[in-house]
C-alpha cells in the first residue's frame, strides 16, 4: 500500500513538474516575443509623439495593426490597455502617445530581464540576444526542446 501512495506521488509530482515546465516555456516565448514586437515598433511611438518624421495617424494605425497581430500574448495587456486610452487616433500626439512611450521603455527593460532570468535558470549558457533576428532564431530552438533543461544544449548560431 506504501508503494502504490508513493508511485501515485511520484508520478502526481512529475505532471506537474511538465506542467510547470511548459506554463515556464510558454511564458518565455511570450516574453520574447513581447519584447521584439516592442524593439521593432517602438520608433512609430516617436513619430506618434512627432518626435520622429512621419504621419503619427499612420504611425497609429500600423501600431495598432503589429500589436493586434500579438492578441493572443498576454504579456502585452498592459501595452494594450496603454494604447487604448489613445483618445485621437488622428492626433495621436496630443492624447497618450508619449505615456505610451513611457510604458513601453519600461516593459522592453522588464520583458529582457523576464527572457533572460528564465534563460540563465533553465541554465541556458549562450550569448543571449537582444536583436529581432537571433531571439526569433532562438525561439523556434525553443519551441522545439521538449524540456526546458534542454537549454543548455541549445548553442547559439
Amino acid at each position: 500500500m506504501k508503494r502504490i501512495i508513493l508511485l501515485a506521488l511520484l508520478a502526481a509530482q512529475a505532471l506537474l513538474g511538465n506542467d510547470i515546465q511548459e506554463k515556464e516555456k510558454e511564458k518565455l516565448l511570450n516574453l520574447i516575443d513581447a519584447f521584439t514586437l516592442l524593439s521593432e515598433t517602438h520608433d512609430l511611438l516617436h513619430i506618434m509623439m512627432g518626435e520622429e518624421n512621419g504621419d503619427p495617424a499612420v504611425a497609429y494605425d500600423e501600431f495598432s495593426t503589429a500589436l493586434t497581430q500579438h492578441d493572443a500574448n498576454p504579456e502585452l495587456l498592459s501595452v494594450r490597455l496603454a494604447f487604448q486610452r489613445i483618445s485621437d487616433s488622428s492626433h495621436p500626439e496630443n492624447s497618450g502617445a508619449a505615456e505610451l512611450d513611457a510604458l513601453v521603455d519600461y516593459q522592453q527593460v522588464a520583458f529582457q530581464f523576464g527572457y533572460q532570468a528564465i534563460l540563465k535558470a533553465y541554465g541556458y549558457s549562450g550569448e543571449i540576444p537582444t536583436s529581432s533576428r537571433e531571439l526569433g532564431k532562438l525561439s523556434r530552438k525553443i519551441q522545439a526542446l521538449e524540456d526546458l533543461n534542454q537549454l543548455n544544449t541549445l548553442i547559439p548560431e
